[in-house]
């Protein structure tokens, strides 16, 4: 068994390089001994027996050195990379990681999304005799937390959630009332089906498993909605909720109030549990889409400042730029993942290749002109000579030969 996946693994690779190396890319091997930059996780790092008292990091991802390549001539890059994150092991985590890492000259999204396409398509050709449907589905990113409540939707079937905040604050049930009005929202999902009493318990327990305080639960019925709490809900209330989530007779309603990241959080667990539940993944179905238009910055409540929500390195959109400074919520960037099932398979973005615009990202998070210089002096530098507008994406190997 073990022998099978690591033949699978030799395939997958050689399949990638034979599509990257067809298409003009060339590969190119960079070092693991680096300089330390900020990329979202802590650093591994290696003492210098001949500094003392100075480090070496280990690279997060091939990140610098690609954009450096692209100022340096290198049209096309990509290499099988080595990257090594010292964060908190978790299911679809491991310190150590291989990267099909890419990057190309003087392309827009759509080149990268038609190469990551045709790459994918060759790979799973090649592998598994299988043929993959281009394009694959496309959300921004708010219609993958409206639809599905998470970043990383698994599109292979239709149970969406639905934000009904707006209508149970009209309701008397204090408990969604008490959210809403608290700046939290309530999310819904409606199974196809009547959920015995016995399973609905069963899911109340689950949900406060990953963290919630409870889930409430409504049947749909030919007369409106029946539970305990249904005669909170004046009859209008229940019209507007049957109406906006379209629920049918004979299916049932689950809901979860919270704050917003919370609640997310846990309907899309939900969300995936019921679906399995009442078998309705196809198992054996490969359903990639990509998400784009992640927001640039992000609020960090402990440091109280706005973080980058991916990296310090990506273009915010056009119509965005003006924003950087006084608007850091609305600005989105020029950003786009790969998900499969469920899974993020990798990100990528417009790379910053203006200087000017580098610099007030990193005055907008905080970074000071001094620490700026001393951590991406040579970058901005380097932009200075006129880099190329360029484009790329780490994509996760050994998540995507797990899945396949």
């Amino acid at each position: 068994f073990m022998q099978d996946n690591l033949m699978t693994r030799h395939k997958f690779v050689t399949a990638a390089r034979e599509f990257f190396n067809k298409n003009d890319f060339v590969e190119i091997e960079t070092p693991l001994l680096i300089k330390s930059t900020p990329e979202g996780a802590r650093d591994y790092v290696v003492p210098s027996r001949v500094n003392k008292g100075q480090f070496y990091a280990l690279p997060q991802s091939p990140q610098i050195y690609k954009q450096l390549l692209m100022v340096g001539g290198c049209d096309r890059y990509y290499q099988i990379a080595k990257c090594l994150r010292d964060e908190d092991l978790r299911s679809d985590r491991q310190p150590e990681h291989t990267q099909m890492d890419m990057e190309m000259s003087f392309v827009s999204q759509s080149d990268i999304h038609k190469f990551v396409e045709g790459l994918f398509t060759h790979i799973y050709k090649e592998v598994k005799g299988m043929e993959l449907q281009t394009p694959f589905p496309t959300l921004t990113y708010k219609e993958s937390m409206d639809k599905y409540s998470i970043d990383k939707p698994d599109i292979r079937f239709d149970l969406f959630t639905h934000n009904v905040s707006d209508i149970v604050v009209n309701s008397d049930f204090g408990v969604f009332k008490n959210v809403v009005q608290g700046g939290g929202i309530v999310k819904c999902i409606n199974p196809p089906s009547e959920i015995p009493r016995k399973e609905i318990d069963r899911y109340i327990a689950y949900c406060q498993s990953i963290g919630s305080k409870g889930m409430a639960w409504m049947r749909v019925t030919e007369n409106g909605l029946d539970s305990n709490i249904a005669k909170f809900f004046p009859e209008e209330v229940q019209k507007q909720l049957i109406e906006k989530i379209d629920a049918k007779a004979g299916s049932t309603l689950f809901f979860i109030a919270d704050q917003e990241v919370n609640c997310c959080d846990i309907i899309a667990k939900l969300r995936l549990k019921v679906g399995d539940d009442l078998g309705l993944i196809n198992h054996s179905k490969f359903a990639f889409c990509w998400v784009n238009d992640f927001p640039l910055f992000e609020w960090n409540p402990e440091t109280k400042v706005w973080d980058s929500m991916h990296n310090v390195f990506c273009m915010p959109k056009q119509e965005h730029i003006d924003l950087i400074e006084d608007k850091p919520e609305e600005v989105l960037g020029d950003l786009y993942d790969l998900v499969l099932n469920g899974v993020e398979l990798g990100s990528g973005a417009i790379r910053i290749s203006d200087p000017s615009i580098q610099k007030r990202i990193l005055e907008r998070i905080g970074m000071s002109k001094e620490e700026a210089e001393d951590k991406f002096g040579f970058l901005l530098k380097a932009y200075k000579y006129g880099g190329p507008v360029h484009a790329g994406m780490g994509l996760g190997l050994d998540r995507s030969v797990a899945l396949m």
